[in-house]
């Protein structure tokens, strides 16, 4: 019978090859991120001095165009140029932002035209920064629904190809690196603390340390306001959701059929955290590791404080800084002034 990450692998067409291949294929462009520590957030994290658990935080804020976004786009582009059916054609996407930035920085290294569909309610920075490094940006209504159909009017006029920023293997592959980067950079690792939206990043890196280090727990983290991981595990299916409400914007997309293949077979639990905590975890992070993070990454620090998470009892612990772009000009605690 098949294992779990056998199968997972199968009905994804993502594997710990393609993983490697994407690893190969990114290198020249993309960043190794660094691996923070800091014995304050330890402690503050686990409500004690000495703290109890270790955690290391990798850095994907320090990614090219601010978050492990540009991974997965820069495969997903360089493989589209293997082929000569698919070589120098135009790309598209749809995104709240941080893939949309990703695959035009993407499109730049290849020298191929990027159309990026981003939802109105989109942070302006990431647009402006999609814009800066040469994607054609077309903007719709918010909403998953109204984000596909554009994307598909775009599709059909310029002839493009898409890719999709959490539904295309190739993608999925690009991310499951920063799984490669992490267990040679941590040793003795019990946990992965992993954001969950739409399900790429945690696929990737599930498939990645699984087929390493099949002892190691892969934990997601998501806004309570936008549950759709923890439901659908409670419900052994799939759930479909969508919540523009939650501060986290890059992990407002609900769980995506490639997703749940991975997380319904692998991924050990979900932790879902409220909104004050987000916001709260972000403060305390920026103003103790000096790091900017946005809401997204916040998530995952924030799921480690929780009782839920605390009572696992992990004492070297990865967690997943998912991203850093924010607009300084609206930080949260800022906008109630």
């Amino acid at each position: 019978m098949p294992s779990p990450l056998e199968d997972a692998c199968a009905s994804t067409g993502v594997s710990p090859a393609t993983i490697r291949e994407a690893s190969e294929r990114i290198r020249p462009h993309a960043h190794v991120t660094p691996i923070l520590t800091s014995s304050l957030i330890d402690a503050w994290l686990c409500g004690s001095s000495p703290a109890l658990t270790n955690f290391f935080f990798k850095a994907e804020c320090f990614q090219k165009t601010g978050s492990f976004k540009f991974r997965g786009a820069l495969n997903a582009v360089g493989q589209l140029q293997q082929s000569t059916s698919t070589r120098g054609k135009p790309v598209v996407t749809h995104s709240s932002g941080n893939h949309a930035q990703a695959l035009s920085a993407a499109a730049q290294v290849y020298g191929v035209a990027a159309h990026v569909v981003i939802p109105q309610d989109a942070i302006p920075v990431k647009s402006e920064a999609a814009r800066a490094y040469g994607g054609t940006i077309h903007e719709c209504a918010p909403g998953m629904d109204s984000r596909r159909s554009a994307a598909e009017k775009v599709l059909h006029d310029t002839g493009g190809i898409l890719v999709h920023p959490f539904l295309d293997p190739n993608v999925v592959s690009g991310q499951g690196t920063i799984g490669i980067e992490l267990i040679q950079q941590v040793k003795d690792l019990n946990a992965i603390v992993v954001p969950v939206g739409g399900g790429g990043l945690i696929s990737g890196i599930t498939i990645a340390v699984k087929s390493a280090c099949p002892h190691v727990k892969i934990i997601g983290a998501e806004a309570a306001l936008s549950n759709a991981a923890s439901r659908s595990l409670a419900a052994g299916k799939r759930i479909e959701f969508y919540n523009p409400s939650t501060i986290a914007d890059g992990i407002r997309a609900g769980i995506g059929e490639l997703g749940w293949e991975v997380l319904g077979r692998m991924v050990e639990e979900v932790v879902s955290v409220q909104e004050p905590e987000i916001e709260d975890t972000m403060k305390t992070f920026m103003e103790r590791m000096k790091v900017v993070i946005e809401p997204s990454a916040a998530v995952a620090v924030a799921a480690c404080k929780t009782k839920q998470f605390r009572e696992r009892g992990f004492r070297r612990v990865a967690v997943v800084l998912c991203g850093g772009n924010v607009d300084l000009q609206a930080l949260p605690w800022n906008c109630r002034r």
